[in-house]
This record gives C-alpha cells, structure tokens and sequence, in this order.
C-alpha cells in the first residue's frame, strides 16, 4: 500500500482530522474487513478532507467515503469499488484508472478530474456533474446515469454498454469512437457533441436532441431513436438501418451517404435535409416522411418528393 511521504503534513482536514498514523491504522483494519479476518473493520472516513495527497493504489473497497473531499489528490489505481461516495467531492483529481465499480457517487462533484481508463462500471451516478473531466477510455458499463452532467467532457472510445441514461447532459462532449452499444437514453442531450464514428447500435433513444452534433460515420444500426432531434447535425455516411426514426427531426442536417435500408420514417422531419446520395431509401419511405423544396433528394435533386419519380434512387448508382 502507498501512502506518500507528504501525508505526514498534507493531511489538515477539518473535521473530523485524520493523521499518518490514524489513517495507516484505518487502512490496516479495513482490508482485514475486506478480507474477513479477525479484528477487521470498514473503514468510515466520512467527512474527511484528504485534499493535495498522493495515494495511488489506494485500498478502499466498499468503505464509507461519503461527503469526502479530494481536491487536486492523486489516487489514480485506487479501488474504490463498491464505496460509498454519495456527495464526494474530486475536483481536478487524479483518478487514471480507478476502480468505482458498482459504487454509489450520488450528487458526486468530478469537474475537471482526470479519469482515463477509469472503470465505473455498474456505478450510480445520479446528480453528477463531470463538467471538462477526462474521461478517455473510462467505462461505463450497466451504470445507472439521471440528472448528471457531462457538457464539454472528453470520453473518446468510452464504453458505455448496457448503461441506462437519463436526462444525461453531454453538451459539447467528444464522444469520438465511443461505444454506446444497447444503451437506454431518454431525454438525454447531446447538443454540438462530436461523436464520430460512434457506435449507437441495438440501442433506445428516444427524446434525444443531437441537435449541431457530429455524428459522421456512427452506427445507429438496429435502434429506436424515435422522436430525436438531429437538426442542423452532421450525418454523413451514417449507419441508420432498420432503424426506427419515426417522428425524428432532421431540420437542416446533412446525410449525404448515410443508409437507411429498412429504416422507418413514418412523420420523420426531412424539410431542409440534404441527403444527396443517401443510399437504400425507398419511395415508401419517402412518402411518409415530411419534405418539401428545400430538400435534397438522393438523386440530387429538390423536393418535395413525389412518389414514383424515381427520386429516392442515390445519385452514386
């Protein structure tokens, strides 16, 4: 176990106060909890400000952290798994690749932290703000995600399969490459986010406003992104087979390329869009979406579309 040399000086928290010894003797007794030996004890460190410190690989496997302060710490390689972390505060922390797997971190404060390869993995985070955390690589994995704040955060190739997200803010994120596989998002925001080459396949996400966003090369393969905003978005070359995009809004959005075999647009918003060269698009399709002049057709010309005018066909045939 690490515990750096600074500790000594750097730890003057206020109440309660926690010195080298009194933590060493805590830590001690905790991993015999853990470990269910004798005189083993959880560790209840609530309240303490541990701010400035040094201890990466910290062991702290379900102990009771909540209401915590770790300003500028570095725990990166901590476990933290199973913690309870309800109100914590990790501003600007050092926190590479920690494990927070299935812990609590309600109403937890991560603004600016440094996450990359973080595991939180089964987490609750519920009332979060990650407001510009570096969150590259981290994993999400069967989180549960409510109310909680992502705006300008940086989660390239993040994981977040299974997960369930909602009224999730990822406003001006970089979700480039991530892996949003079987996810179920409501009303989740990802307004002038970049998620290209994204992978949103097999997911639901309804009520979703993409709206600026760029989603160039992702995947919405097999999902249900009813009613979803993707005005003014950049879809080109998207992957929107046997999608449901019913009711979605495409005001002014590019999908030059972008596929749509098997897709279903039944009252989807295309007045505005420009889907030059939009591949697999039929005339029913067509028909039961909403276009009018200022639409590009497939064929590269302006609608509204007419059934049978052979407009649906791509221009790269």
């Amino acid at each position: 176990m690490m515990m750096g040399s600074q500790l000594k000086t750097d730890v003057t928290s206020r109440e309660p106060k926690v010195d080298a010894g009194t933590l060493g003797m805590v830590l001690e007794h905790h991993r015999a909890w853990v470990e269910g030996r004798s005189g083993g004890i959880r560790a209840d460190l609530s309240g303490v400000t541990m701010n400035e410190l040094t201890l990466r690989g910290l062991q702290l496997s379900k102990a009771d952290l909540t209401n915590t302060t770790w300003l500028d710490s570095d725990i990166s390689g901590a476990d933290l798994s199973g913690a309870a972390l309800q109100h914590v505060d990790f501003r600007q922390a050092r926190l590479t690749s920690t494990d927070f797997s299935a812990a609590d971190l309600t109403q937890a404060v991560c603004d600016q932290v440094w996450m990359h390869s973080t595991n939180l993995s089964e987490t609750i985070l519920s009332k979060c703000s990650f407001r510009r955390a570096h969150l590259e690589e981290a994993r999400f994995l069967d989180a549960r995600v409510q109310d909680t704040n992502f705006e300008s955060a940086i989660l390239k190739k993040a994981s977040f399969h299974q997960a369930k997200l909602f009224q999730a803010n990822f406003s001006n994120a970089n979700l480039d490459e991530a892996q949003l596989y079987h996810v179920r998002a409501t009303f989740c925001r990802f307004l002038g986010c970049s998620l290209i080459q994204a992978n949103l396949s097999n997911s639901q996400l309804q009520d979703c406003d993409f709206a600026n966003a760029d989603l160039t090369d992702a995947k919405f393969a097999n999902s249900d992104a009813s009613r979803s905003c993707f005005i003014k978005s950049s879809l080109k070359s998207v992957d929107f087979r046997q999608t449901k995009l019913n009711g979605a809004d495409f005001g002014r959005a590019n999908l030059t390329g972008a596929r749509f075999g098997g897709a279903s647009l039944f009252c989807a918003d295309l007045r505005g869009a420009n889907l030059k060269s939009a591949r697999e698009l039929t005339s029913d399709q067509l028909s039961q979406a909403r276009t009018d002049n200022s639409t590009v057709l497939p064929n590269g010309s302006n609608g509204p579309f007419m059934k049978h005018s052979g407009a649906e066909r791509s221009c790269l045939r």
